[in-house]
């Protein structure tokens, strides 16, 4: 249909892609309800300028995959690549090569995140990468944004966004970013969006809100003259067009060609005249009632509509062909007729082409014309179809068949694949889509006679829901959760899941500080592992005991759970949580003043976690080698371990371990005489201490530049926060190494009163379980202290000895 009323929005987009291209990229948001022609209107802006030397870039988000992570990226980068169903692993890979190296982004770690991204099987060709979830996000979204930025150096770039009011929360992450960066690209971001969606994007300078208003009478009757080819239609049927649309454009396009091609009017040379009296229920009064009465004329192409509907709103003719009854011959006939009716565009040719409602208002109205018993039989049919003959749908997008067997009513078929959605979206730190895959297995397991099983199953999907929100620190709601968890697994006598109720909840208290609460829920998941003889959650729970008890500064206590912990882990195989708390039973035997036997357990850990393939123990069994040469005197050794835990921190993205491996480097560098380098190495860890470790290792970093610089109110300011943060609640080896190195500070500044100060808040720090490592800080400070006020007594002597 010729374009109608739209010229002012296409104007102003016109101007924004005009000084896009002189290199202020501009971002243009338009929002509009269902039909009122965003979708025109993103089609006119792409077709006026694709004469221009441009990249086009398109992402559709989707209905059915708005908990799907990054599906129109996925889904743009599949049809951009040109993936067929039933590609080779390698020729997968041929095909992404081939596309990135045009876009100038083609690199091994590039192309292995794209391929796990894709659901592209991990090969000796492109090696799954050793990254913790979150960085694997974090660095795939930041390998998207590169992508886009690196087209922008070939040609001004236009990305088209449609229909964000269902795209899925990393998606939305994605174009945070990409309406931040934009200003600075030769490019013009097109976003379309119903009312219902708030986007947070308004209020930039080089961002353009468009709200479509419904077209007036004076339009309405143009668009109705172009769908005539001008013949005029009697005025009562206009009146009836213009009074039942309300100015809706898809609505108006509809109507008309309704009427048109119903037996209310015949065609004059020069006009149409009513065929006879014009009844009242003859025009269809919705644009709902519209587009059935069009399909309804479709006979076997509205077969075609009603099962491509069911599908969704884009549908490949393979899936349609394998999920209808009907003979390819008859498919064919029918999918023609439905795409010269116009309500379906076709995209390639033959088995391989695919069909695209016209709107999803389209796809709705074909979807809703069927009763609920046919819509049942075709989910079922479709899901049956895709997993005979669709494996890499059913790999990559295991949530699609999980919708269509719940579509389909066969909840007991549709919740392992939910379940395997939420794990993989788990995987990718995709944790609210992971959130929603998880809820709508609890959503099957509703409708079902509640049993054994059943419970089992729910409390699982409650554990990993639970889990998923702690990571996004949505703690009440975990908790509310792993509560709902634990009375269904007290009901049903569920011990073994017991036990990771309590074990996660102790996860739950160990950041908020709640160290009592943290040992009792992890006392409790011991108790009942046992009890469930369950060996895998009876390690995990003395590890978390460990853990409780070493961020309490109970080192000897910390020590003994990480034992027996590592012992029964070795005994019954689990090597990757063995080689983990082996390197934290190492830090406890350190404050222990055992550190040669310190040393032995990181070097021992990093050989099991590289036989395991676990790197963060590795590079756990790494900092703890750094650690214990460190204060054994070995500071070249210590210096080289440090650049290696250094090298490992980067490669798996573990930001918080960074300031650590900075700061011991920084200590040797200062006892060899290179105080300035150690400073610059302080200065450098001090800021991502804040941003990534605050907690876990700020104060140790706040002692070290209180020991080493040179600048007075430095000094002070940094002794100062790192007692205030001390009070307020810290990891305990943050109070060990912060009491050592401020006395030491004291000590170089003839502060005699601070280091008695400090021994005494390292005593009563360690009151309820005194430890090697503190009575040692505390005696050395006093004696030190004792000799500065020039007590040179033999006593003094001999504790300074010792």
């Amino acid at each position: 249909t010729p374009f109608v009323g739209r010229e002012h929005e296409i104007n102003l987009i016109d101007d924004c892609w005009r000084h896009a291209t002189q290199g202020g990229g501009q971002a243009v948001l338009l929002c509009g309800e269902p039909g009122i022609g965003k979708s025109r209107i993103t089609l006119t802006t792409r077709d006026q300028i694709v004469g221009s030397d441009l990249t086009r870039v398109r992402y559709q988000c989707s209905p059915y995959h708005k908990s799907s992570a990054l599906y129109p990226v996925i889904e743009h980068l599949q049809r951009t690549a040109s993936f067929v169903e039933g590609d080779s692993t390698a020729a997968r890979l041929d095909k992404l090569e081939r596309l990135l190296t045009v876009e100038d982004t083609i690199d091994s770690q590039t192309m292995a995140m794209l391929a796990a991204l894709l659901s592209i099987p991990s090969t000796d060709r492109y090696p799954a990468l050793d990254l913790d979830p979150e960085v694997l996000r974090e660095r795939t979204l930041e390998a998207l944004l590169n992508s886009l930025e690196a087209l922008t150096r070939r040609h001004p770039l236009l990305i088209l966004v449609e229909d964000v009011h269902w795209a899925d929360p990393t998606t939305l992450v994605l174009l945070n970013s990409i309406v931040e960066q934009i200003r600075d690209w030769p490019a013009l971001l097109l976003i379309t969006f119903r009312p219902e969606f708030d986007p947070p994007w308004t209020g930039e300078a080089h961002v353009s809100l468009l709200s479509l208003n419904r077209l007036d009478r004076g339009q309405c009757e143009s668009m109705i003259g172009t769908l005539t080819g001008g013949k005029p239609l009697p005025q009562e049927i206009v009146d009836q067009i213009a009074l039942k649309t309300d100015g809706v454009p898809l609505f108006v396009e509809e109507l008309t060609k309704t009427i048109l091609e119903s037996d209310l009017l015949f065609e004059e040379s020069d006009r149409y005249d009513l065929s006879g009296p014009m009844q009242p229920l003859a025009i269809p009064t919705t644009l709902q009632d519209s587009l059935m009465a069009r399909l309804d004329q479709l006979d076997e192409a509205k077969t075609m509509a009603q099962i491509g509907a069911a599908i969704g709103r884009e549908f490949p003719r393979a899936l349609l062909t394998a999920a209808s009854e009907l003979e390819p011959d008859v498919i064919a006939s029918a999918l023609e007729r439905l795409v010269g009716s116009g309500l379906v565009f076709q995209r390639g040719s033959g088995t391989r082409a695919s069909y695209v409602f016209k709107h999803a208002l389209v796809q709705d109205a074909a979807y809703n014309s069927m009763l609920k018993s046919r819509r049942h039989a075709l989910h079922g049919h479709i899901a049956e179809a895709l997993l005979t003959h669709f494996p890499d749908i059913v790999r990559g997008q295991p949530e699609l068949l999980a919708q269509h067997y719940t579509a389909a009513g066969v909840d007991d078929k549709a919740l392992p694949y939910w379940h395997t959605a939420g794990q993989h979206a788990m995987e990718r730190s995709a944790h609210e889509e992971s959130i929603a895959h998880f809820r709508q297995g609890l959503a099957c397991l509703a409708r079902v006679e509640t049993d054994t099983t059943v419970a089992e199953q729910t409390v699982e999907l409650k554990i990993s829901i639970a889990e998923c929100l702690r990571v996004i620190d949505l703690i009440d709601e975990a908790f509310t959760t792993l509560r709902e968890a634990e009375d269904i697994a007290t009901k049903f006598e569920l011990t073994r899941h017991l036990a990771r109720i309590h074990h996660q909840r102790g996860n739950l208290y160990f950041p908020l500080a709640k160290t009592d609460e943290c040992l009792a829920e992890h006392q409790r998941g011991l108790e009942y592992a046992k009890a469930a003889g369950s060996i895998e959650e009876e390690v995990r729970a003395l590890g978390g005991l460990g853990d409780a008890y070493y961020v309490s500064g109970r080192m000897r206590t910390a020590k003994h759970y990480f034992e027996q912990c590592v012992q029964l882990a070795r005994e019954h195989g689990f090597s990757k949580t063995a080689a983990a708390n082996l390197s934290m039973r190492g830090f406890c035997r350190a404050y222990l003043l055992e550190l040669r036997e310190a040393w032995q357990d990181g070097v021992d850990a990093m050989a099991l976690a590289q036989e395991a393939g676990h790197p963060r123990a590795q590079l756990l069994g790494q900092i703890m080698t750094s650690w214990t040469s460190y204060y054994m005197g070995h500071f070249e050794q210590s210096i080289l371990d440090c650049e290696q835990a250094q090298e490992l921190t980067l490669r798996l993205g573990a930001r918080r371990f960074e300031p650590q491996n900075h700061f011991y480097r920084a200590l040797c560098l200062h006892h060899l005489g290179r105080s300035d380098e150690a400073m610059m190495l302080l200065d450098k860890a001090e800021p991502v201490a804040r941003k990534y470790s605050n907690r876990f290792t700020l104060v140790r970093i706040l002692g070290g530049i209180a020991l080493i610089s040179k600048d007075a109110d430095r000094r002070e300011k940094a002794l100062s926060e790192g007692e205030r943060l001390l009070d307020t609640g810290s990891v305990s080896h943050n109070h060990f190494a912060f009491y050592l190195d401020a006395s030491d500070s004291a000590f170089d500044h003839a502060e005699w009163d601070r280091m008695e100060h400090y021994a005494t808040r390292m005593e009563a720090y360690t009151r309820a379980e005194p430890l090697p490592w503190s009575d040692f800080v505390a005696a050395r400070a006093r004696a030190l202290a004792a000799f500065g006020r020039g007590d040179r007594s033999p006593e003094i002597f001999e504790r300074l000895r010792q």
